[in-house]
């Protein structure tokens, strides 16, 4: 049976044997790939040296670490793709390094253990919540030293939908 080319590691497989082309020599890109198939629960991942993904669910922080090295190093590098049931209330958080490796005027980094640590407590408050408290422990830890490097992030709830809830609202002008 052939392997699925929609799934995360074979679009990840595709992009490292044409990116090498864009790249100057010793340059590489980390990135993930998530896919979420809500019919089966499923989220499919693969990831080239990014950041771990933290996975928030009812019981336990799972850290998604990478599947694969960063892209760009080795054109005939296979990544593969894996798999996790997902439940109504699961969370997922995807950041740069640029989060954890934020420095405080002590050159202390905010950390990935205090990110997590965060994310881990979040439950009782909804992502906005977290994403506004995430801001600003991040502003009061860089204090007023200035923004290094990519500091981003994305965090996402599963929820159920409606049966009859347009999965995309359309707007008309």
């Amino acid at each position: 049976m052939p392997a699925n080319t929609n799934e995360p590691g074979a679009i990840m497989n595709r992009v490292n044997r044409i990116l090498p082309q864009y790249l100057v020599d010793g340059e590489f890109a980390t990135a993930a790939i998530l896919r979420w198939d809500p019919e089966k629960s499923d989220l499919s991942f693969a990831s080239a040296g990014h950041e771990p993904v933290l996975l928030l669910t009812q019981h336990q922080l799972i850290t998604l670490d990478a599947t694969g090295i960063p892209l760009g190093i080795d054109p005939t590098f296979c990544w593969s793709t894996k798999h996790h049931q997902l439940t109504p209330g699961d969370r997922l958080l995807l950041a740069t390094d640029g989060i954890a490796e934020t420095h405080d005027p002590e050159e202390n980094e905010f950390g990935r253990s205090r990110l997590a640590d965060m994310f881990s407590s979040s439950h009782s408050e909804d992502i906005e919540g977290f994403a506004a408290n995430l801001r600003r422990e991040l502003a009061v830890h860089r204090g007023a030293g200035p923004i290094e490097d990519d500091v981003t992030f994305l965090v996402a709830e599963c929820r159920l939908a409606e049966r009859d809830e347009p999965l995309c609202q359309e707007t008309r002008q």
